[in-house]
């Protein structure tokens, strides 16, 4: 910290500083290999621990077949009963859906970080059944910065079944499809549990009226 006095006959003032060592050795990502390919055409890219709670996950493959399947963590050399279920990419809890090639980011619950976990894996409930895991390193190996918010990378959702789609905000995104005589609609956001989203007719013809909408129609 300096002060700089503008007259010139005093000199300049060191207040206090801090020497950054020449070799210092910040904490960083951690690039993992990609998920073991087991079952229901699970797949994807290097996976990546950007901070102590989450995890980036590209080109991400399942065939959305598991009856009971999630996101699972917990201790040992694979996944088993003894392990738990994490939040996927929107923060649900739901039995995952297929992902068709997909780049998404899991965040573990606030009581976990990955010096807790040895790995993560595609688990079904039912069947006590592995889809597929990626073992983390031990928590000496690991160097990672913590979950501060500063990594968090904005993913877009990719469309599915529907042959419309607009991402209306780095956490909303609106598909759509005609069939017949029927549209069909879906909405998908990154939201916390006091959130909800919602569809719906407005009552004015020809306006949208709704002001805290962000999607609306009018017939």
């Amino acid at each position: 910290v300096w002060e700089i006095f503008r007259r010139r006959c005093f000199p300049l003032v060191d207040f206090g500083h801090v020497t950054i060592p020449v070799d210092l050795d910040p904490p960083r990502k951690r690039v993992l290999p990609e998920f073991q390919r087991l079952a229901h055409g699970l797949r994807s890219g290097n996976i990546s621990i950007l901070d102590a709670r989450t995890f980036y996950i590209p080109n991400l493959h399942y065939d959305g077949q598991g009856p009971d399947a999630y996101f699972w963590v917990g201790k040992g050399t694979k996944p088993d009963p003894k392990g738990q279920k994490i939040p996927n990419e929107m923060g649900s809890l739901e039995v995952l859906r297929a992902y068709e090639g997909e780049d998404i980011e899991l965040q573990l619950p606030e009581n976990l970080t990955v010096y807790d976990i040895d790995y993560l894996g595609v688990w079904c409930v039912t069947f006590k059944h592995n889809f597929g895991h990626v073992q983390i390193p031990r928590p000496d190996e690991l160097w990672v910065p913590p979950a501060l918010g500063q990594t968090r990378i904005k993913v877009h959702i990719s469309p599915s079944e529907f042959d419309n789609c607009r991402q209306l905000s780095d956490d909303l995104q609106v598909e759509w499809q005609a069939k017949e005589d029927q549209v069909h609609i879906r909405l998908s956001a990154k939201m916390t549990d006091d959130q909800y989203v919602a569809f719906g007719l407005s009552p004015t013809s020809g306006n949208a009226t709704e002001r805290t909408a962000c999607v609306l129609t009018n017939v």
